[in-house]
């Protein structure tokens, strides 16, 4: 069956949380909203799950399937709608009672509304989360997905806009033509150092 990349069906959600679950299980941010290991790993699903229930709405959630499995998930918000709002996640978050949890909730906004402030002020594609499965990783199935996002950035005309807390993801989106735009530490405290990066849709291909 080969390799298959489409959007995301309602059918699709639940395992595309655990594939995103099982990617960042040990994830800067996600260490930093959820700092304990045992809870963070109990946790990571239904977080995974909120992202995805925010984002699914807005029909750009891909998924790639090698040999009709689902390994690899992006979530990738369109122009125009970027910004998501606190009532948006309050909302979400209002199904969900295992991530009820003050600190996590503390730190995952002082985080987020700090770090909205960088994004660009003009039209854009947002690649909120890209994840492939574990087993899966560094056989080029991320690259084959980010092409796809970057396909339809430069189809459109529009910029993709990402962030990062990972310094080894920074060569590896660079490989694709981004650029890194800010460096910084968003909100109050010890939040994790983040890489803001943008890449034109006039950018040459390289990581194809």
């Amino acid at each position: 069956m080969g390799l298959e990349i489409r959007p995301l069906t309602q059918a699709d959600l639940e395992f595309a949380a655990t594939i995103l679950a099982d990617a960042f299980r040990d994830g800067i941010l996600v260490s930093h909203y959820f700092p304990v290991p045992e809870k963070r790993y109990g946790l990571l699903p239904d977080y995974m799950r909120l992202v995805i229930d925010v984002a699914f709405p807005l029909n750009h959630s891909l998924g790639l399937w090698e040999d009709g499995k689902l390994k690899s998930t992006a979530l990738v918000l369109p122009p125009g709608n970027t910004s998501l709002s606190i009532v948006t996640i309050l909302r979400a978050l209002s199904s969900r009672k295992s991530l009820w949890d003050p600190g996590a909730l503390l730190r995952y906004l002082n985080f987020s509304i700090a770090n909205a402030k960088n994004h660009p002020k003009h039209d854009h594609w947002y690649l909120f989360i890209i994840g492939v499965t574990s087993s899966c990783q560094r056989r080029g199935l991320g690259r084959k997905i980010m092409s796809r996002i970057i396909g339809e950035s430069e189809k459109s005309g529009h910029p993709i806009f990402l962030e990062t807390c990972a310094p080894q993801n920074v060569p590896y989106y660079t490989s694709f033509g981004f650029e890194v735009t800010a460096e910084l530490h968003p909100g109050i405290g010890s939040t994790p150092k983040t890489w803001c990066m943008s890449r034109s849709p006039n950018e040459k291909r390289m990581g194809g």
